[in-house]
């Protein structure tokens, strides 16, 4: 059997960026049946599977859900629905995608400032590897 990348649900992102770090930490934190895995964007896997578009693009997260690229507001109510412990932020799926997608943006370009650069990698925490695909 081939493994493909293509047919996981798999979230690429900034691994220099602090808050994006955070909220692959949160996500896996509320993600007990391991729906997601994780991959830098600035990696391997993403250079493999992912058009270079999404690649040179690290103002968002990339998810890859069976062979469906989703960005900014559709990857992130992609993930909210998915996963059950997320009852509280269901309400950002009724929020109008092109309204989510100014405020993602605008977090995204100020996200170094505001919460610094990364100093650490989740992928080589041993209770949490299996979760990334490096």
């Amino acid at each position: 059997m081939i493994f493909s990348y293509k047919a996981k649900n798999i979230i690429f992102y900034d691994d220099n960026c602090a808050l994006c770090n955070f909220s692959v930490g949160f996500i896996i934190k509320n993600d007990p049946e391991h729906k997601f895995y994780f991959s830098p964007i600035q990696g391997r896997i993403a250079n493999k599977v992912l058009d270079i578009k999404y690649i040179k693009n690290i103002n968002s997260l990339v998810l890859l859900s069976n062979f469906e690229v989703y960005t900014k507001a559709r990857a992130l109510k992609y993930i909210i629905s998915s996963l059950c412990k997320l009852k509280f932020y269901k309400f950002i799926i009724f929020i109008p995608n092109p309204i989510l997608n100014i405020i993602y943006t605008i977090i995204a370009k100020i996200r170094y400032k505001i919460f610094g650069k990364s100093k650490s990698c989740l992928y080589l925490d041993q209770n949490l590897n299996k979760r990334f695909l490096i």
